[in-house]
């Protein structure tokens, strides 16, 4: 019981805790063992000794003292300081002076409360304490430091007892990190694929950049305004991923068709943007307006996915910042051949074989 509320108080001290609780650990409590005999001789109900132990433990409110400056409450104490108060407890008293106490029919000792949850760690009794994050707290930077500072508490322990960890929600958020991260290079080389079909090569890496750039941009903005990087957040970034790169796939393929068409590069790349920047935009804000609504939801549950429209918002943002500003610099210095590259000729076949049909 001591080791777990050193480990606890361990716990406290590291940023990023909010909380922790003890699961298994029993209280101590005062335990009055009553001899029925003794009750009996005496003519003394339960009744009469649970109210006499009840008057004696009393904090109460005893009113204010006023001032001219201050105000100071009274309180009226009579707790019990030590375990021999117990049983000096009187019950009952006569006229010739005598005293009935708790002592001269009960056993006063010092034990545990009885235990609602019998809590075993690969069979054997444990203590288990659950740490809590704060609202903005990183699991995976607070899982480092608390397993840090579990490792230090480990070599001042005696023989026989053992700090181990049961479950670390951290393990989950690595998981879906690497799962973003995973993604997010799989769609980077499909999209790559996808638009060096349709595009030149090059525009379709610029089209494709939009997914790292929108990523590593949240997680910068994440970093700097305190968002905690968790499962709600990292699935987020997941869902968010196959729209991430519309707008650019959009607005580099509109100047691509320009400048295939005869078109000054510089032309059109201005015409581009300009006709395809109303149509992204309103893209981009009707899909943020849709996923709003989430902010309003209240209680627990509420905080826990308050965060998709943030994260989805930070994303589409970026998205959209690399599609207008980055993306046409670069698309301007592409040359593209104003006939049909051959790659592509086949899809003037199927076009050609469905409008025959």
């Amino acid at each position: 019981r001591k080791l777990a509320r050193d480990l606890e108080d361990l716990f406290l001290e590291s940023s990023g805790v909010g909380g922790v609780s003890k699961v298994g650990y029993r209280k101590r409590e005062v335990q009055i063992d009553v001899s029925i005999d003794r009750m009996k001789e005496n003519r003394i109900s339960f009744a009469e000794m649970m109210s006499a132990v009840q008057a004696r433990n009393v904090r109460l409110t005893g009113g204010t003292i006023e001032s001219f400056v201050s105000e100071k409450k009274i309180v009226t104490l009579a707790e019990y300081e030590k375990l021999q108060d117990v049983g000096e407890v009187i019950i009952r008293s006569n006229f010739g002076g005598n005293n009935l106490r708790i002592k001269d029919v009960a056993r006063v000792q010092s034990g545990f409360a009885e235990a609602n949850v019998l809590y075993r760690t690969r069979g054997q009794p444990s203590i288990a304490l659950v740490v809590t994050q704060q609202p903005n707290a990183d699991v995976i930077d607070l899982s480092d430091d608390l397993r840090s500072s579990l490792e230090q508490f480990q070599q001042g322990l005696p023989g026989g007892v053992k700090a181990d960890i049961v479950f670390d929600f951290a393990v989950y958020t690595r998981i879906m990190l690497d799962m973003v991260i995973q993604n997010g290079l799989f769609g980077f080389a499909l999209v790559l694929f996808v638009l060096y079909v349709f595009l030149d090569v090059r525009s379709a890496f610029w089209a494709a950049f939009g997914i790292p750039f929108s990523i590593f941009g949240a997680l910068i903005v994440f970093s700097i305004s305190g968002i905690s990087l968790n499962q709600i957040t990292l699935v987020t970034m997941i869902l968010v991923l196959g729209i991430v790169v519309d707008d650019a796939i959009v607005i580099a393929e509109k100047i691509h068709s320009l400048k295939q068409s005869g078109m000054e590069a510089h032309e059109a790349v201005r015409k581009g943007v300009r006709e395809m920047m109303l149509p992204v935009t309103a893209a981009i804000i009707t899909t943020i307006l849709a996923f709003a609504p989430i902010m309003f939801i209240g209680g627990i549950f509420g905080k826990f996915l308050g965060a998709i429209p943030v994260v989805l918002s930070l994303v589409l943002i970026f998205s959209w910042i690399e599609s207008i500003l980055f993306l046409p610099s670069h698309v301007q210095h592409i040359d593209i051949p104003p006939e049909i590259p051959r790659r592509i000729r086949w899809l003037e076949k199927v076009k050609e074989f469905y409008e025959y049909s």
